[in-house]
Protein backbone atom coordinates (compact mmCIF):
# COMPACT_ATOMS: atom_id res chain seq x y z
CA UNK A 1 0.00 0.00 0.00
CA UNK A 2 1.31 3.43 -0.95
CA UNK A 3 1.73 6.21 1.98
CA UNK A 4 -0.05 9.00 0.99
CA UNK A 5 1.56 12.23 -0.33
CA UNK A 6 2.15 15.18 2.20
CA UNK A 7 2.90 18.80 0.71
CA UNK A 8 6.42 19.85 1.83
CA UNK A 9 7.87 16.25 2.03
CA UNK A 10 9.99 14.13 0.41
CA UNK A 11 8.89 10.56 -0.76
CA UNK A 12 9.05 7.55 1.75
CA UNK A 13 12.26 6.87 0.17
CA UNK A 14 13.62 10.34 0.60
CA UNK A 15 11.91 10.45 4.03
CA UNK A 16 13.67 7.62 5.37
CA UNK A 17 17.11 8.54 4.06
CA UNK A 18 20.13 10.48 6.22
CA UNK A 19 19.89 13.72 3.99
CA UNK A 20 16.33 14.27 4.86
CA UNK A 21 18.35 14.96 9.01
CA UNK A 22 21.45 16.79 7.38
CA UNK A 23 18.46 19.41 5.78
CA UNK A 24 17.14 19.88 8.82
CA UNK A 25 20.45 20.25 11.04
CA UNK A 26 21.25 22.69 8.22
CA UNK A 27 18.37 24.58 8.89
CA UNK A 28 18.67 25.15 12.97
CA UNK A 29 21.94 26.44 12.21
CA UNK A 30 20.67 29.34 10.32
CA UNK A 31 17.99 30.01 12.34
CA UNK A 32 20.59 30.33 15.27
CA UNK A 33 22.97 32.08 13.92
CA UNK A 34 20.63 34.54 12.80
CA UNK A 35 19.26 34.90 16.30
CA UNK A 36 22.79 35.70 17.47
CA UNK A 37 23.66 38.02 15.32
CA UNK A 38 20.54 40.05 15.95
CA UNK A 39 21.62 40.01 19.71
CA UNK A 40 25.13 41.38 19.22
CA UNK A 41 23.53 44.49 17.19
CA UNK A 42 21.05 45.15 19.55
CA UNK A 43 23.40 44.62 22.63
CA UNK A 44 25.97 46.68 20.65
CA UNK A 45 23.09 49.66 19.56
CA UNK A 46 21.89 49.79 23.54
CA UNK A 47 26.01 50.14 24.50
CA UNK A 48 26.62 52.94 21.82
CA UNK A 49 23.02 54.61 22.84
CA UNK A 50 24.19 54.59 26.59
CA UNK A 51 27.55 55.90 26.01
CA UNK A 52 25.83 58.71 24.00
CA UNK A 53 23.30 59.34 26.41
CA UNK A 54 26.29 59.56 28.98
CA UNK A 55 28.65 61.23 27.31
CA UNK A 56 25.05 63.87 26.27
CA UNK A 57 24.81 63.70 30.21
CA UNK A 58 28.48 64.61 31.35
CA UNK A 59 29.04 67.80 28.99
CA UNK A 60 27.13 70.32 30.72
CA UNK A 61 28.87 74.30 30.04
CA UNK A 62 31.45 75.49 32.54
CA UNK A 63 29.14 78.50 34.73
CA UNK A 64 31.98 79.18 36.94
CA UNK A 65 35.72 79.22 36.79
CA UNK A 66 37.87 80.20 40.15
CA UNK A 67 41.50 80.34 41.65
CA UNK A 68 41.37 77.14 43.91
CA UNK A 69 44.55 78.29 45.93
CA UNK A 70 45.39 81.39 45.33
CA UNK A 71 44.14 85.08 44.99
CA UNK A 72 43.38 87.44 42.35
CA UNK A 73 46.65 89.46 43.69
CA UNK A 74 49.99 87.14 44.76
CA UNK A 75 53.85 88.09 45.39
CA UNK A 76 56.49 85.83 43.60
CA UNK A 77 60.14 86.05 44.23
CA UNK A 78 62.57 86.61 40.91
CA UNK A 79 63.59 83.24 40.34
CA UNK A 80 60.88 81.06 42.14
CA UNK A 81 57.98 79.22 39.76
CA UNK A 82 54.11 78.73 41.39
CA UNK A 83 51.53 76.08 39.68
CA UNK A 84 48.16 77.96 39.48
CA UNK A 85 45.42 75.82 39.74
CA UNK A 86 41.91 76.35 38.93
CA UNK A 87 38.43 75.24 40.28
CA UNK A 88 35.57 74.76 37.42
CA UNK A 89 31.90 74.99 38.10
CA UNK A 90 29.98 72.45 38.00
CA UNK A 91 32.70 69.70 39.14
CA UNK A 92 31.41 67.65 35.89
CA UNK A 93 31.43 70.35 33.23
CA UNK A 94 34.49 69.29 31.14
CA UNK A 95 36.94 72.37 31.29
CA UNK A 96 38.51 70.80 27.41
CA UNK A 97 42.08 72.70 27.30
CA UNK A 98 42.96 75.37 29.43
CA UNK A 99 44.58 78.17 27.78
CA UNK A 100 47.27 80.30 29.62
CA UNK A 101 48.79 83.33 29.44
CA UNK A 102 51.00 86.52 30.16
CA UNK A 103 50.54 89.95 30.23
CA UNK A 104 54.42 90.29 29.46
CA UNK A 105 56.77 87.21 28.95
CA UNK A 106 60.11 88.55 30.08
CA UNK A 107 58.31 89.14 33.80
CA UNK A 108 56.83 86.26 34.00
CA UNK A 109 55.87 83.58 31.92
CA UNK A 110 53.42 80.79 32.09
CA UNK A 111 53.18 77.48 30.32
CA UNK A 112 50.15 75.33 29.33
CA UNK A 113 49.58 73.87 33.20
CA UNK A 114 49.60 77.09 34.39
CA UNK A 115 53.26 77.03 35.86
CA UNK A 116 54.56 80.48 36.60
CA UNK A 117 58.01 81.48 36.23
CA UNK A 118 58.97 84.70 37.95
CA UNK A 119 61.82 86.50 35.70
CA UNK A 120 62.02 90.21 36.98
CA UNK A 121 60.86 92.72 39.00
CA UNK A 122 57.57 93.65 37.52
CA UNK A 123 54.02 93.19 37.36
CA UNK A 124 51.93 90.83 35.33
CA UNK A 125 48.76 89.83 34.44
CA UNK A 126 47.83 85.76 34.11
CA UNK A 127 44.95 84.90 32.72
CA UNK A 128 43.74 81.67 32.70
CA UNK A 129 40.70 80.68 30.01
CA UNK A 130 38.33 77.99 28.74
CA UNK A 131 39.30 77.35 25.20
CA UNK A 132 35.80 75.81 24.31
CA UNK A 133 34.01 78.92 25.88
CA UNK A 134 36.38 81.99 25.52
CA UNK A 135 34.64 84.16 27.83
CA UNK A 136 35.00 81.92 30.57
CA UNK A 137 38.54 83.70 31.79
CA UNK A 138 40.20 84.57 35.29
CA UNK A 139 43.04 86.67 35.46
CA UNK A 140 45.13 87.12 38.20
CA UNK A 141 47.63 89.92 39.09
CA UNK A 142 51.19 88.63 39.84
CA UNK A 143 53.85 90.89 41.41
CA UNK A 144 57.49 89.93 41.10
CA UNK A 145 59.46 91.12 43.67
CA UNK A 146 62.43 91.42 45.91
CA UNK A 147 60.81 89.21 49.14
CA UNK A 148 60.82 90.62 52.73
CA UNK A 149 62.71 88.53 55.06
CA UNK A 150 62.00 90.04 58.34
CA UNK A 151 59.95 91.51 60.73
CA UNK A 152 61.53 93.87 63.26
CA UNK A 153 59.17 94.16 66.61
CA UNK A 154 59.01 94.34 69.90
CA UNK A 155 57.88 90.43 71.31
CA UNK A 156 57.41 91.33 75.09
CA UNK A 157 53.97 90.90 76.13
CA UNK A 158 51.70 94.33 75.94
CA UNK A 159 49.62 94.27 79.16
CA UNK A 160 46.38 96.51 78.43
CA UNK A 161 43.64 97.36 80.72
CA UNK A 162 40.35 97.46 79.25
CA UNK A 163 39.24 100.39 76.86
CA UNK A 164 43.37 101.49 76.87
CA UNK A 165 45.27 102.07 73.91
CA UNK A 166 48.77 101.20 72.51
CA UNK A 167 50.30 101.12 69.11
CA UNK A 168 53.73 99.17 68.20
CA UNK A 169 54.74 99.08 65.26
CA UNK A 170 56.80 96.60 63.36
CA UNK A 171 59.19 97.34 60.50
CA UNK A 172 60.37 95.09 57.74
CA UNK A 173 64.08 94.35 56.48
CA UNK A 174 65.82 94.39 54.49
CA UNK A 175 64.48 98.16 53.74
CA UNK A 176 65.27 97.35 50.12
CA UNK A 177 62.12 94.34 49.74
CA UNK A 178 59.62 95.61 47.44
CA UNK A 179 56.83 95.73 48.92
CA UNK A 180 56.86 98.01 52.32
CA UNK A 181 53.17 97.10 53.60
CA UNK A 182 52.35 95.15 56.84
CA UNK A 183 49.20 93.60 58.19
CA UNK A 184 48.36 92.75 61.64
CA UNK A 185 45.68 90.55 62.87
CA UNK A 186 44.34 89.25 66.62
CA UNK A 187 43.68 86.06 67.28
CA UNK A 188 40.55 87.43 69.03
CA UNK A 189 39.21 90.32 68.52
CA UNK A 190 36.92 89.89 71.64
CA UNK A 191 39.77 90.15 73.91
CA UNK A 192 42.23 93.04 71.76
CA UNK A 193 41.76 94.63 68.25
CA UNK A 194 44.12 95.98 65.86
CA UNK A 195 44.17 98.54 63.38
CA UNK A 196 46.05 98.87 60.06
CA UNK A 197 49.07 100.69 61.84
CA UNK A 198 49.45 98.19 64.78
CA UNK A 199 47.06 100.22 67.23
CA UNK A 200 45.76 97.91 70.27
CA UNK A 201 42.86 98.26 71.71
CA UNK A 202 41.94 96.18 75.26
CA UNK A 203 38.19 94.85 75.26
CA UNK A 204 37.95 92.11 77.48
CA UNK A 205 40.24 90.43 79.84
CA UNK A 206 41.94 87.61 78.50
CA UNK A 207 45.10 86.85 76.25
CA UNK A 208 45.39 87.01 72.27
CA UNK A 209 47.76 86.86 69.68
CA UNK A 210 48.96 89.44 67.33
CA UNK A 211 50.26 88.23 64.05
CA UNK A 212 52.24 90.73 62.08
CA UNK A 213 52.33 89.88 58.19
CA UNK A 214 54.68 91.48 55.17
CA UNK A 215 52.38 92.75 52.35
CA UNK A 216 54.10 89.67 50.47
CA UNK A 217 53.23 87.03 52.48
CA UNK A 218 57.46 86.33 53.00
CA UNK A 219 57.70 87.28 56.70
CA UNK A 220 55.72 87.33 59.70
CA UNK A 221 56.30 87.74 63.57
CA UNK A 222 53.68 87.59 66.79
CA UNK A 223 53.80 88.71 70.33
CA UNK A 224 51.14 88.47 73.05
CA UNK A 225 48.65 90.65 74.43
CA UNK A 226 46.85 90.18 78.09
CA UNK A 227 44.39 92.52 79.04
CA UNK A 228 42.96 92.79 82.45
CA UNK A 229 40.36 94.95 84.31
CA UNK A 230 41.13 99.23 84.81
CA UNK A 231 43.46 99.52 87.96
CA UNK A 232 42.66 102.77 89.03
CA UNK A 233 40.33 102.94 91.90
CA UNK A 234 40.61 99.17 92.38
CA UNK A 235 42.48 99.22 95.27
CA UNK A 236 43.91 102.43 97.15
CA UNK A 237 47.34 102.55 95.59
CA UNK A 238 50.27 104.02 97.03
CA UNK A 239 53.13 105.91 95.30
CA UNK A 240 56.18 103.87 96.95
CA UNK A 241 58.54 107.29 97.78
CA UNK A 242 56.03 109.13 95.54
CA UNK A 243 56.13 108.50 92.19
CA UNK A 244 59.62 107.24 92.35
CA UNK A 245 59.83 106.24 89.09
CA UNK A 246 59.54 109.34 87.24
CA UNK A 247 61.31 111.38 89.92
CA UNK A 248 63.59 111.19 92.31
CA UNK A 249 62.54 108.91 95.64
CA UNK A 250 61.44 110.93 98.74
CA UNK A 251 61.37 114.64 96.89
CA UNK A 252 58.68 117.05 96.98
CA UNK A 253 58.28 116.17 93.30
CA UNK A 254 57.93 113.08 93.32
CA UNK A 255 55.37 113.50 95.82
CA UNK A 256 53.72 116.33 93.47
CA UNK A 257 53.56 114.07 90.70
CA UNK A 258 52.03 111.39 92.84
CA UNK A 259 49.44 114.14 93.83
CA UNK A 260 48.93 114.79 89.94
CA UNK A 261 48.06 111.16 88.90
CA UNK A 262 45.69 111.03 91.65
CA UNK A 263 47.22 108.04 93.78
CA UNK A 264 45.16 107.57 97.08
CA UNK A 265 48.52 107.82 99.21
CA UNK A 266 52.14 108.65 99.14
CA UNK A 267 54.60 106.15 101.04
CA UNK A 268 57.78 107.98 102.82
CA UNK A 269 61.03 107.60 104.66
CA UNK A 270 61.27 109.14 108.30
CA UNK A 271 64.57 109.48 109.85
CA UNK A 272 65.54 112.06 112.49
CA UNK A 273 68.31 114.45 112.41
CA UNK A 274 71.36 114.94 114.67
CA UNK A 275 69.69 117.89 116.21
CA UNK A 276 66.17 116.29 116.10
CA UNK A 277 64.23 117.43 112.88
CA UNK A 278 62.90 114.92 110.71
CA UNK A 279 63.74 114.13 107.42
CA UNK A 280 62.71 111.81 104.33
CA UNK A 281 65.07 109.07 103.68
CA UNK A 282 65.51 105.62 103.08
CA UNK A 283 69.07 104.59 103.32
CA UNK A 284 71.04 104.75 106.98
CA UNK A 285 73.14 107.06 104.88
CA UNK A 286 72.83 109.84 102.18
CA UNK A 287 75.60 108.19 100.00
CA UNK A 288 73.43 106.52 97.26
CA UNK A 289 71.04 109.34 96.70
CA UNK A 290 73.52 112.57 97.83
CA UNK A 291 77.24 111.19 97.37
CA UNK A 292 77.78 111.79 101.28
CA UNK A 293 78.58 108.60 103.14
CA UNK A 294 77.60 109.90 106.43
CA UNK A 295 74.08 109.05 108.59
CA UNK A 296 71.47 111.42 108.89
CA UNK A 297 71.59 111.35 112.61
CA UNK A 298 75.24 112.32 112.29
CA UNK A 299 74.14 115.48 110.73
CA UNK A 300 72.31 118.76 111.20
CA UNK A 301 68.90 120.02 109.32
CA UNK A 302 70.96 122.42 107.61
CA UNK A 303 74.13 120.45 106.80
CA UNK A 304 71.73 117.71 105.41
CA UNK A 305 69.50 120.68 103.41
CA UNK A 306 72.78 122.06 101.92
CA UNK A 307 73.46 118.36 100.46
CA UNK A 308 72.02 118.33 97.00
CA UNK A 309 70.20 114.91 95.59
CA UNK A 310 72.19 113.29 92.47
CA UNK A 311 70.50 110.32 92.30
CA UNK A 312 67.23 108.50 91.83
CA UNK A 313 65.43 108.29 88.42
CA UNK A 314 64.92 111.26 86.10
CA UNK A 315 67.22 113.43 88.15
CA UNK A 316 69.17 114.64 85.15
CA UNK A 317 65.65 116.13 84.05
CA UNK A 318 65.08 117.54 87.11
CA UNK A 319 68.96 118.63 88.16
CA UNK A 320 67.37 122.13 88.05
CA UNK A 321 64.57 121.78 90.27
CA UNK A 322 64.99 122.38 93.93
CA UNK A 323 61.96 120.17 94.49
CA UNK A 324 63.62 117.22 92.88
CA UNK A 325 67.72 118.08 94.39
CA UNK A 326 66.70 119.01 98.10
CA UNK A 327 65.76 116.03 100.92
CA UNK A 328 62.70 117.52 102.57
CA UNK A 329 61.60 117.42 106.03
CA UNK A 330 58.47 115.55 107.14
CA UNK A 331 55.96 118.86 107.25
CA UNK A 332 57.24 119.94 103.61
CA UNK A 333 56.19 115.93 102.89
CA UNK A 334 52.56 116.14 104.83
CA UNK A 335 52.26 119.97 103.09
CA UNK A 336 52.37 118.36 100.36
CA UNK A 337 49.81 115.59 100.82
CA UNK A 338 47.22 117.73 102.56
CA UNK A 339 47.46 119.80 98.86
CA UNK A 340 47.06 116.64 96.45
CA UNK A 341 44.77 115.08 99.55
CA UNK A 342 46.84 112.09 99.35
CA UNK A 343 47.11 110.15 102.33
CA UNK A 344 49.94 109.78 103.69
CA UNK A 345 51.92 106.82 104.22
CA UNK A 346 54.92 106.72 106.82
CA UNK A 347 57.44 104.28 107.36
CA UNK A 348 59.06 105.47 110.92
CA UNK A 349 62.62 104.11 109.96
CA UNK A 350 63.40 104.06 114.00
CA UNK A 351 63.23 100.96 116.49
CA UNK A 352 61.29 102.51 120.14
CA UNK A 353 63.63 101.61 123.47
CA UNK A 354 60.99 99.91 125.81
CA UNK A 355 61.03 101.91 129.07
CA UNK A 356 60.37 99.57 132.44
CA UNK A 357 56.68 101.25 132.53
CA UNK A 358 56.11 99.68 128.89
CA UNK A 359 57.39 96.10 129.97
CA UNK A 360 54.83 96.42 132.91
CA UNK A 361 52.08 97.00 130.46
CA UNK A 362 52.81 94.50 127.90
CA UNK A 363 53.15 91.80 130.86
CA UNK A 364 50.01 92.44 131.96
CA UNK A 365 48.86 91.11 128.27
CA UNK A 366 51.39 87.95 127.54
CA UNK A 367 49.16 85.33 128.68
CA UNK A 368 46.17 86.27 125.48
CA UNK A 369 49.60 85.68 122.96
CA UNK A 370 51.21 82.94 121.38
CA UNK A 371 55.37 82.84 122.70
CA UNK A 372 56.07 83.34 118.87
CA UNK A 373 53.75 86.56 118.72
CA UNK A 374 55.24 88.32 121.98
CA UNK A 375 58.96 87.50 120.80
CA UNK A 376 58.05 89.27 117.61
CA UNK A 377 58.02 92.48 119.83
CA UNK A 378 61.65 92.22 120.09
CA UNK A 379 63.20 95.16 119.65
CA UNK A 380 64.30 94.96 115.53
CA UNK A 381 67.50 96.90 114.54
CA UNK A 382 67.61 96.96 110.86
CA UNK A 383 64.79 97.25 108.13
CA UNK A 384 64.09 94.72 105.39
CA UNK A 385 66.45 96.03 103.06
CA UNK A 386 68.79 95.20 106.05
CA UNK A 387 69.49 99.56 106.92
CA UNK A 388 69.98 100.41 110.33
CA UNK A 389 67.06 101.34 112.04
CA UNK A 390 67.72 104.39 114.53
CA UNK A 391 67.49 104.32 118.04
CA UNK A 392 63.68 106.27 118.92
CA UNK A 393 62.67 107.65 122.36
CA UNK A 394 58.79 107.95 123.29
CA UNK A 395 59.36 111.37 123.01
CA UNK A 396 60.35 111.09 119.30
CA UNK A 397 57.10 109.12 118.65
CA UNK A 398 54.84 111.85 120.55
CA UNK A 399 56.86 114.58 118.27
CA UNK A 400 56.37 112.79 115.37
CA UNK A 401 52.61 112.32 116.24
CA UNK A 402 51.98 116.06 117.32
CA UNK A 403 54.07 117.16 113.84
CA UNK A 404 50.86 114.84 111.35
CA UNK A 405 48.16 115.99 113.80
CA UNK A 406 48.59 119.86 113.74
CA UNK A 407 49.23 119.70 110.11
CA UNK A 408 46.45 116.69 108.98
CA UNK A 409 44.45 117.05 111.51
CA UNK A 410 41.76 114.49 111.51
CA UNK A 411 42.57 112.84 108.45
CA UNK A 412 43.86 109.90 107.78
CA UNK A 413 46.94 108.99 107.89
CA UNK A 414 48.86 105.46 107.86
CA UNK A 415 52.09 105.32 110.03
CA UNK A 416 54.03 101.85 109.36
CA UNK A 417 57.14 100.15 110.73
CA UNK A 418 59.28 97.10 110.56
CA UNK A 419 59.85 97.35 114.57
CA UNK A 420 56.64 95.89 115.83
CA UNK A 421 57.38 97.86 119.46
CA UNK A 422 56.93 100.90 117.67
CA UNK A 423 53.70 100.87 116.45
CA UNK A 424 52.49 99.34 119.79
CA UNK A 425 53.60 102.75 121.27
CA UNK A 426 52.72 105.15 118.71
CA UNK A 427 48.91 103.46 118.98
CA UNK A 428 49.29 104.14 122.56
CA UNK A 429 49.90 107.65 121.78
CA UNK A 430 46.79 107.76 119.75
CA UNK A 431 44.87 106.43 121.99
CA UNK A 432 45.51 108.56 124.89
CA UNK A 433 44.58 111.43 122.58
CA UNK A 434 42.01 110.38 121.64
CA UNK A 435 42.19 110.21 117.78
CA UNK A 436 40.80 107.32 115.56
CA UNK A 437 42.65 108.62 111.90
CA UNK A 438 45.63 106.84 112.79
CA UNK A 439 46.18 103.62 110.80
CA UNK A 440 49.05 101.27 111.91
CA UNK A 441 50.61 98.59 109.67
CA UNK A 442 53.64 95.98 110.24
CA UNK A 443 56.10 95.87 107.75
CA UNK A 444 57.36 92.31 107.21
CA UNK A 445 59.42 90.30 104.43
CA UNK A 446 57.08 87.05 105.50
CA UNK A 447 53.18 87.23 106.49
CA UNK A 448 53.04 85.15 109.46
CA UNK A 449 49.22 83.84 110.28
CA UNK A 450 50.03 83.61 114.18
CA UNK A 451 50.45 86.88 114.22
CA UNK A 452 46.62 87.45 113.86
CA UNK A 453 45.57 87.81 117.37
CA UNK A 454 48.50 90.02 118.24
CA UNK A 455 47.66 92.08 115.38
CA UNK A 456 43.97 92.15 115.70
CA UNK A 457 43.85 93.27 119.82
CA UNK A 458 46.67 96.12 118.90
CA UNK A 459 44.70 97.22 115.40
CA UNK A 460 47.28 96.69 113.43
CA UNK A 461 47.53 95.77 110.15
CA UNK A 462 49.90 93.63 107.67
CA UNK A 463 52.60 95.35 105.26
CA UNK A 464 54.17 92.73 103.29
CA UNK A 465 56.39 91.88 100.49
CA UNK A 466 54.48 90.81 97.34
CA UNK A 467 56.85 88.06 96.92
CA UNK A 468 55.97 86.30 99.82
CA UNK A 469 52.09 87.05 100.36
CA UNK A 470 49.29 84.80 98.67
CA UNK A 471 46.23 85.21 97.69
CA UNK A 472 45.04 82.46 100.07
CA UNK A 473 47.18 84.04 103.18
CA UNK A 474 46.20 87.20 102.35
CA UNK A 475 42.26 85.77 102.84
CA UNK A 476 43.12 84.59 106.31
CA UNK A 477 44.39 88.15 107.50
CA UNK A 478 41.40 90.40 105.83
CA UNK A 479 38.72 87.38 107.30
CA UNK A 480 39.83 87.88 110.77
CA UNK A 481 39.80 91.83 110.48
CA UNK A 482 43.13 92.99 109.38
CA UNK A 483 43.81 95.11 106.40
CA UNK A 484 46.57 93.97 104.29
CA UNK A 485 49.14 96.43 102.50
CA UNK A 486 51.75 94.50 99.46
CA UNK A 487 54.59 95.93 98.66
CA UNK A 488 56.01 96.85 95.83
CA UNK A 489 53.93 96.08 93.05
CA UNK A 490 55.27 97.03 89.90
CA UNK A 491 53.67 94.09 87.39
CA UNK A 492 50.66 95.67 86.46
CA UNK A 493 49.44 92.14 86.39
CA UNK A 494 50.15 91.19 89.32
CA UNK A 495 48.38 94.31 90.75
CA UNK A 496 44.95 93.14 88.85
CA UNK A 497 45.74 89.68 90.73
CA UNK A 498 46.01 91.44 93.81
CA UNK A 499 43.27 94.14 93.03
CA UNK A 500 40.37 91.59 92.12
CA UNK A 501 41.04 89.32 94.93
CA UNK A 502 39.80 92.21 97.23
CA UNK A 503 43.05 93.68 98.81
CA UNK A 504 42.74 96.95 99.90
CA UNK A 505 46.36 98.29 99.89
CA UNK A 506 48.97 98.51 97.14
CA UNK A 507 52.12 100.10 96.77
CA UNK A 508 53.86 100.86 93.73
CA UNK A 509 56.89 102.44 91.99
CA UNK A 510 55.09 103.20 88.84
CA UNK A 511 51.66 104.54 87.43
CA UNK A 512 49.01 101.88 86.14
CA UNK A 513 46.73 104.26 84.60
Amino acid sequence: MKRPYLPGTASNDVLGSDKTGEWRSMDRKKIFCTIQKSLIFIAAGLFFAGQFSDAKAAAPKVQKITWSDSGSKIYMPVGSSKKLKVKITPKKAQSGRLKWSTSNKKIAAVNKNGKVSAKKKGTVTVTCQVSAQPKKKIKCKINIVKPAKKIKVDKKTVVLQIGDTYTRKASLSPGSATAKGIKYLSSDQKTVTVDKNGKLTGKSEGTATIKICSEDGFAEASYQVKVIGKLKNSARFIAHRGLSSLAPENTVKAFQLAGEAQFWGAETDVRKTKDGYFILMHDDTLKRMCGINSAPKDLTLAEIRASRITGGNHQKEYQSDQSATTIPTLEEYLQTCLKYRMVPVVEIKMAYQWNEADEQALSQQEDAQTEKAISALSTVTVDGYGMELQSAAEDDLTRLYDITHRIMGNSKVVFIAFDLKTLVKLRSIADENGTGNIELQHLVNQPDTAMIGLYKEKRIGLDTSFKTLDIKTAAQFMNSGIAVNVWTVDNPVKAWDYARNKIPYITTNCRFW
